[in-house]
């Protein structure tokens, strides 16, 4: 209340008691009393009505002073509090008030203009832009790249080129004509105009001979102009010489008692000569050894046009480079014996190819000149084993790869008037007397009959090798020492290596995978049994006892069977040793070999029961539901878990045949570990026969395979050409006798390990009047084979084409069997 308030109800003798009690009233407890003078309590109070301007004005105004006063006070905190209280009650129109005030106070200088524009508008802007474009505006932010990446841009940059999508995108599926897109562009193959004629034909009229010339005379101008900037850009020509590079084969393996000499192939050595422009040949000895080098001097490959190019002068010293194969034994002692002036290289044989050579080659010398190019590698007389699948002999030496592979491979190398050469290493002929090899290091030191340095030294060190020898003199004296004294040992340390190979591998996976078994079977007693049987003890019961004990009183008698056979497993193992026996354990085993035979005469009525109690009974039914396919069940079901007993079987009588294979017939457990085997083998008998039984009408399936299925845009064109639509995912089920399409869904559960996949029925055709053909891969289609049946076709596709072979093969097997029975 203000002053002038104050000394105003003063005057009209209002009680001063009165008025300071009056004061600390809120707006709805104030009642002013008769005495006072209404109409100067309405004039100056809170309420004055908005007819009353002048004073609603100037108490408007106090009030508006003491409240900037107040706002000037507080903190920055305080002060954005109560603006937020302010703004959250102002108006629609207030806010559009304060919006234009900021507006004309702080113009807006950037927008985006996605942000203010309707989509189909920013779209129809982002319309205009390239590939490239659109790439790069996918970065500037989310939103952005949501829009760049729509199928209404990219659609029409694919069919402007002629790449249609081979599917129909799902509701869900995002950017997928841009990923077609990209897809298309990296494959892409460029053709010239003359070059796509001469394929694809052309619609225009036939070209007069003068415009044809002239055509070609502008075509060869470009390709010549192409051809000078590119050898600009790199700043070096490789060119490949016309002179004569000398080829050495040198043998430098022998065997470990004899040396023998070595003669060229007679058809290989005819095939180089063909081949290669061959000026001469010099055999060359090594005069104090029996040891003969075949020198071959060979002439690279020579073109017209390459006389007219110019040699490059080398400014850096060359080098020589050593290509050793990972086929050659003790190829690291090759490796460690390699002088310094020679990079070593060491290439897989099988997983090798012949650019990846080049390549290997190109950045080991980093642009500079190759002295000359050493290659170790295995081979014979009539070939040479270079990589896995490409042998160089009479056959492989004119392919074009290893044509061009050579070629390659002698234009790095110097000219032969400067000491260029391209050596071989191949092994000598083996001996018959012994399979192990060394290197033939004892004639390191031989008078060299040749013209130059003696070629082994110009890669590999005299000293390493001659140690290497001296070491392997040394093994051969000591081993054959060790096999005198030792003659009458060696029969007990051989008994004693087979024990402990028997103890730590196939008893070791006997243990492992029993011990998986028991923990299988203690799953269904944990999971299943013991929270049904709680159920019916308490009043509760989810099924009948009648029904708990026809499903897992069999499976419960394995499990303790099995438990007895871990238990003595185990022990035995403990106590390891090369006479140790195993054969009574599975003899004893075999003794209780009853409880599986109940487990499987019951085991039609338990998977009746199951199914019956899943219908019948919606507590059941969601019982399973919950414990099914949980970590404690290794994600298996109830039904596949009544499975393992089957598989358990087979796996017995498999490592017992692996027992048997490795236990000598002298040894004691053998008796035993024959009558564990003959036992299981029958038993195994047994068991075919109940699965026979179990199959309907003698039909059983062979495989599956998922698919998808797709419809032909349009069949009149040509094979090459046809587009595909993806309709839906297929599985397919191949009996022995018709084969079963249904249609697959896959979902997934949130906080669940596994997909859930179901299958519906489509359609069954009989194997007998079933057709299948296979599409040849296009650019639209991969993978892809046709079924027909009497009344209809499906085009089915696989993701990779192994299992496309696969399902090809076992499904013809099928049908060639259904039509001879």
């Amino acid at each position: 209340m203000t002053s002038g308030e104050s000394s105003t109800l003063k005057s009209k003798n209002c009680p001063s008691q009165y008025i300071a009690t009056q004061l600390q009233f809120n707006a709805n407890e104030y009642r002013p009393d008769e005495s006072c003078s209404k109409t100067a309590a309405t004039r100056f109070s809170a309420w004055t009505p908005v007819t009353n301007k002048a004073s609603n004005q100037q108490l408007f105004q106090d009030r508006t002073t003491l409240i900037l006063h107040w706002f000037d006070l507080w903190t920055d905190q305080q002060r954005k509090h109560f603006l937020h209280l302010v703004l959250r009650r102002c108006s629609k129109s207030q806010i559009k008030f304060i919006s234009a005030y900021f507006m004309e106070t702080v113009p807006v200088s950037r927008v985006d203009f996605t942000t203010v524009l309707p989509r189909f508008l920013s779209l129809y802007i982002l319309s205009f832009l390239s590939p490239m474009d659109l790439c790069a505006a996918a970065q500037v932010s989310w939103y952005w790249r949501f829009l760049s990446e729509q199928d209404c841009l990219w659609s029409l940059k694919c069919v402007r080129r002629g790449w249609f999508l081979p599917h129909s995108p799902a509701n869900n599926e995002f950017g997928a004509w841009k990923k077609h897109y990209i897809a298309c562009a990296a494959s892409l193959d460029f053709l010239s105009p003359r070059e796509a004629a001469g394929i694809y034909g052309t619609m225009n009229e036939a070209l007069t001979e003068p415009e044809e010339q002239e055509e070609r005379r502008t075509e060869h101008m470009i390709r010549n102009t192409i051809r000078k900037k590119l050898a600009q850009h790199k700043g070096e020509l490789k060119v490949l010489l016309t002179v004569i590079y000398p080829y050495y084969i040198y043998m430098y393996f022998s065997t470990l008692n004899t040396v023998r000499k070595f003669t060229f192939g007679k058809k290989l050595h005819s095939c180089l000569k063909c081949t290669f422009h061959q000026k001469h040949l010099n055999i060359c000895k090594l005069m104090p050894k029996k040891i003969f080098c075949n020198r071959l001097n060979i002439s690279v490959f020579s073109c017209s046009f390459h006389s007219k190019l110019t040699v490059k002068c080398h400014t850096q010293s060359p080098v020589r480079v050593l290509l050793v194969s990972s086929r050659l034994p003790a190829y690291e002692l090759v490796l460690c014996g390699t002088r310094a002036c020679v990079v070593p290289l060491l290439f897989d044989y099988s997983g090798m190819t012949l650019e990846a050579l080049l390549s290997l080659v190109q950045s080991a010398v980093q642009g500079r000149p190759i002295q000359s190019v050493g290659i170790m590698a295995d081979g014979s007389t009539e070939e040479i084993y270079f990589i896995e699948g490409l042998s160089i002999g009479e056959r492989s030496v004119l392919k074009p790869r290893v044509r061009a592979f050579w070629e390659e491979m002698c234009g790095w190398v110097v000219p032969a008037s400067q000491a260029g050469s391209l050596d071989f290493f191949l092994p000598l002929a083996a001996s018959g007397q012994s399979t192990t090899f060394r290197l033939c290091c004892t004639n390191i030191l031989s008078e060299w009959s040749g013209q130059g340095e003696y070629p082994p030294l110009l890669y590999l060190g005299e000293g390493p090798l001659l140690s290497w020898c001296r070491q392997a003199e040394w093994m051969e004296q000591i081993l054959g020492t060790l096999r005198s004294q030792l003659a009458s040992q060696l029969p007990l340390l051989s008994q004693e290596t087979r024990g402990r190979m028997l103890g730590n591998s196939i008893c070791k996976e006997l243990l492992r995978s029993e011990k998986a078994h028991v923990r299988l079977l203690q799953a269904v007693h944990t999971v299943y049994y013991t929270p049904l049987r709680a159920a019916l003890d308490s009043n509760r019961a989810i099924i009948s006892s009648a029904n708990l004990v026809l499903l897992f009183s069999p499976l419960l008698d394995i499990l303790e069977t099995n438990k007895v056979f871990l238990q003595d497993l185990t022990e035995r193992l403990e106590e390891w040793s090369p006479l140790q026996c195993v054969g009574d354990v599975f003899v004893r085993f075999c003794t209780k070999l009853p409880a599986y035979t109940n487990f499987f005469n019951n085991y039609p009525n338990a998977l009746r029961t199951i199914d019956k109690c899943r219908e019948m009974l919606p507590v059941f039914q969601a019982f399973l539901k919950r414990y099914n396919r949980t970590l404690t069940t290794r994600m298996l079901s109830l039904q596949e878990l009544f499975l393992c007993p089957f598989s358990r079987v087979e796996e017995y009588v498999t490592l017992l045949q692996a027992l048997m294979l490795y236990t000598p017939p002298e040894h004691p457990d053998h008796t035993h570990l024959s009558s564990a085997l003959n036992t299981l083998l029958n038993y195994r008998g047994f068991i075919n026969k109940v699965t026979i039984n179990l199959q309907e009408g003698g039909r059983y399936l062979i495989t599956t395979q998922d698919v998808t299925l797709l419809s032909c845009l349009n069949e009149d064109i040509a094979p090459s050409f046809r587009m595909y639509e993806c309709l839906s995912e297929l599985g397919l089920f191949l009996f022995n006798d018709a084969l079963v399409l249904s249609e697959r869904k896959e979902w997934h559960v949130p906080f669940s390990l596994a997909v859930n996949t179901s299958y519906v029925f489509l359609a069954s055709v009989a194997l007998h009047s079933l057709t299948v053909s296979e599409i040849t891969n296009t650019k639209y289609v991969q993978n892809a084979f046709r079924l027909e049946s009497p009344k209809r076709q499906w085009i089915c596709s696989t993701d990779r084409e192994l299992d496309k072979v696969k399902w090809l093969q076992a499904l013809r097997r099928a049908i060639r069997a259904d039509r001879h029975t």
